[in-house]
């Protein structure tokens, strides 16, 4: 039997989900591991490039240090918003998250840009989703911007 585009998707939302807090709740140690692990598996393990780049990340994120209204402040958790590579390094470590989300086979449609992320899925499947993406690590807890907003097909 065929069903239409618009039977298929009539129990369909769009939701848009933030992570809360995200580049000031990372924690550094996880983040380093990840990234450690990804440049690893990229340039092998034998590379000088590879140790030179984790060496590199490492003084960077331990480092940080932030102004505000003059006093300088060194920051020791999380990651500054304002570092050229913050995306980057974000997106990198997040790729998991984006993986488990498409693994689990529960949203038609997810992306994620940062800590920003909108899906449409079945609505019987949202609460599942959030217990995904908190799950990841203890550092990150998201929160709904919008959902049950009916998508049209």
């Amino acid at each position: 039997m065929v069903y239409s585009v618009r039977e298929y998707l009539s129990s369909a939302i769009i939701a848009t989900i933030d992570i809360k807090n995200l580049y000031p709740s990372i924690d550094q140690k996880w983040l380093l591991a990840v990234l450690e692990r990804r440049i690893r598996s990229f340039y092998g393990e034998e590379t000088g490039l590879a140790s030179f780049a984790i060496i590199v990340l490492r003084i960077l994120v331990k480092t940080q240090h932030t102004s505000f209204k003059d006093p300088l402040y060194k920051a020791t958790v999380g990651l500054g918003t304002g570092i050229a590579c913050g995306v980057f390094m974000v997106n990198v470590l997040l790729d998991e998250l984006d993986l488990l989300v498409e693994r689990s086979g529960l949203c038609l449609f997810f992306r994620r840009l940062v800590d920003d992320c909108f899906t449409i899925l079945e609505r019987k499947n949202y609460v599942e989703l959030l217990r995904i993406i908190n799950e990841v690590h203890d550092c990150i807890l998201c929160e709904t911007a919008c959902v049950g907003k009916t998508a049209d097909f």
